[in-house]
């Protein structure tokens, strides 16, 4: 049996997340991030909690590395329109979980053999921010100085420009 101060405790919470989601929460932001892994694209979306900081979802759209472009745009939107808003407390990682998802052996394995975008998508402001990140060593991956680049959102070619920066990056390493 629940008691008062824990049932108000729980209401005030709900109601403080709620309140939250419409005023914190940057609605029209979608975030994701494309991993190019050995011969495959791995797009995942991100969820921001109340305190800000992203974290992975646990859905992994896989494909290989032959794909064109306009499906490399059409699986970027679907991973940006999974996006959202999450609450602290659904948040259960599994290791496991993530290194099926991402088709590797290990964390050094993964992150070792990858680079990576991040993309924000804005639509208020119709623009999406991207961001190179490469492996470092015993570090994971990093974020690439001065990799920041900031394209309309309303043009077809800002969204193919996305895979050739990924791509470019990759060849560098």
């Amino acid at each position: 049996m629940w008691s008062i101060t824990e049932r108000s405790r729980t209401i005030l919470h709900r109601l403080e997340y709620r309140h939250w989601l419409r005023r914190g929460y940057l609605v029209g932001r979608r975030h994701a991030v494309i991993y190019r892994f050995k011969d495959t694209y791995q797009f995942v979306a991100e969820h921001q909690n109340e305190c800000g900081y992203l974290s992975e979802d646990e859905t992994v759209f896989v494909l290989p590395r032959t794909l064109e472009g306009g499906e490399f745009v059409q699986t970027l939107k679907k991973a940006l329109q999974n996006s959202g808003a999450i609450d602290t407390r659904s948040i259960e990682y599994d290791r496991t979980k993530f290194l099926k998802a991402h088709q590797a052996k290990s964390y050094s394995d993964f992150y070792s053999h990858s680079c990576a975008l991040s993309v924000s998508c804005d639509a208020k402001n119709n623009t999406i921010s991207v961001l190179f990140w490469k492996p470092a060593q015993d570090r994971g991956l990093v974020p690439v100085e001065s990799s920041k680049q900031i394209f309309d959102a309303n043009k077809d070619t800002s969204w193919l420009q996305i895979k050739g920066i990924l791509d470019e990056g990759s060849e560098t390493l």
